[in-house]
């Protein structure tokens, strides 16, 4: 059945963009506009200087706090704290490459880079100040409410992915002759190499979706989705994909502040792939990792419609919510030992 899907879907391309080779030109075209005014400069110098922080030999432990707080919180080391910081100050995917950094180095073990990867690959506020607040809602607070919503949600998801027993960590050896990635000059050449395949997947986005519009598939789908307005699912359909474009599309949309949250919790198959770009190198197993991001984007619809319209109602789902997060570790512990209860 996965030879045959990925057969219909090469040959669905290939005849679409033969048969819509202008609007799949005018779509690569935008996204090259998109790439450089947006996304390369956006994450370039984010890019270098963590990779550079990274791979240098100057890099100093945790401290005592980081080690508490990441420990008790998620259950991992004071090396994890770096990655998920990164990921809310600079945005896709530069928690996702720096968590794969952190375990190339040594830093962190597989068990703890895996997991890290469930909840570290965030987006920034850069795009929600400047996308969404400026464009789509044109109001920065919600935008910043929005990006409020966003954070608590990894952080939810972090907790609720927390083993409650130790681990027993194994730290990768790191020969002495080995260089670590340090040096200015390859954190510059490595940067450029990822921004190079980052462009490509949205470029490579940005045609397809062009070539199901202009097809009419996406057309066909709505119809058969009839329980909400035609132009939210298609940026919805859009966002799925490719999360740039369906954020843009949801601009007088009634409902955009819910399906902003949504859609940047998930992130699009686009950002998922620029994320995989850096972990399977690394042979890195996320496993869940597709939930875990549907999940952040409920978790964030959940806190933006609690900060947007704050009940009592409201107020008591999102703390039960963040609470069972919380406890949901030693609950997973306590019925782990019955394998017909320990299944989600």
């Amino acid at each position: 059945m996965k030879r045959i899907f990925k057969a219909l879907f090469l040959l669905s391309a290939f005849i679409g963009l033969l048969c819509f080779p202008a609007e799949a030109a005018e779509a690569v075209r935008e996204g090259l506009r998109i790439c450089g005014v947006s996304v390369i400069p956006a994450l370039f110098p984010f890019f270098v200087l963590t990779k550079y922080l990274i791979g240098s030999r100057r890099t100093k432990a945790p401290s005592r706090l980081a080690d508490r707080v990441m420990l008790h919180c998620f259950g991992l080391s004071g090396n994890c704290a770096l990655p998920l910081l990164l990921s809310f100050l600079a945005g896709y995917p530069v928690g996702a490459s720096c968590a794969a950094e952190q375990y190339q180095k040594g830093a962190i073990s597989k068990q703890e880079a895996e997991r890290l990867l469930l909840f570290c690959n965030n987006s920034g506020p850069a795009f929600f100040l400047g996308v969404i607040g400026g464009v789509v809602l044109q109001n920065i607070r919600t935008a910043m409410l929005i990006y409020l919503s966003h954070v608590l949600a990894a952080l939810c998801c972090g907790m609720l992915f927390r083993s409650a027993k130790a681990e027993s960590a194994v730290l990768r050896r790191i020969p002495a002759g080995e260089k670590s990635g340090g040096g200015f000059l390859q954190a510059v050449s490595a940067s450029c190499a990822a921004l190079l395949q980052i462009s490509g997947l949205i470029l490579f986005f940005s045609a397809l979706l062009a070539v199901f519009e202009a097809s009419g598939a996406f057309s066909v789908l709505i119809r058969m989705l009839p329980f909400a307005p035609p132009q939210e699912l298609r940026a919805v359909l859009c966002g799925f994909f490719e999360l740039s474009s369906g954020i843009v599309r949801l601009t007088a949309c009634e409902n955009a502040p819910l399906l902003c949250s949504l859609l940047m919790g998930w992130g699009g198959i686009c950002v998922h792939l620029q994320a995989m770009s850096f972990w399977l190198p690394c042979k890195l197993r996320p496993h869940g990792y597709p939930a875990a991001k549907l999940l952040h984007g409920a978790l964030s619809v959940l806190f933006t419609a609690f900060f947007l319209s704050p009940t009592p109602a409201l107020a008591a789902v999102a703390a039960g919510t963040a609470a069972v997060c919380a406890i949901f570790p030693q609950i997973r512990q306590k019925w782990g030992r019955n394998p017909a209860r320990h299944r989600v």
